[in-house]
């Protein structure tokens, strides 16, 4: 499972705390790589340990994180199309329980 250092995820938690509501909504805080008819795409604040680049493609539209299926076909077509455009980068999505954050995103990655 991928992690923050032990110095970011205490920023991480401490960042949590002062947001209220969904820290998504809208996207704050975060250097906007990309913007999207459907997503947005950021440099992720808190990038996991070991890796060389760390983005978040987030919705624009709230989704519950773990209703995948609730995209559309023109959202879903977007994404892909998005992560495709970053080769080099894993593309990941965490699964029911392993997001900090309950707003539909995924991450790309590239590790060292």
């Amino acid at each position: 499972m991928q992690q923050r250092t032990s110095q970011l995820e205490t920023e991480y938690e401490a960042y949590k705390k002062t947001i209220k509501g969904c820290p998504f909504c809208p996207v704050r805080d975060n250097k906007i790589k990309a913007e999207y008819k459907y997503w947005t795409v950021v440099y992720n604040k808190f990038p996991y340990e070991h890796t060389i680049s760390h983005y978040v493609i987030i919705s624009k539209r709230y989704i519950e994180n773990h209703k995948l299926r609730d995209i559309t076909s023109e959202e879903r077509e977007e994404l892909f199309d998005i992560a495709s455009t970053y080769p080099e980068m894993q593309f990941e999505h965490k699964g029911i329980g392993q997001q900090s954050i309950n707003h539909l995103h995924f991450h790309l990655i590239k590790y060292e």
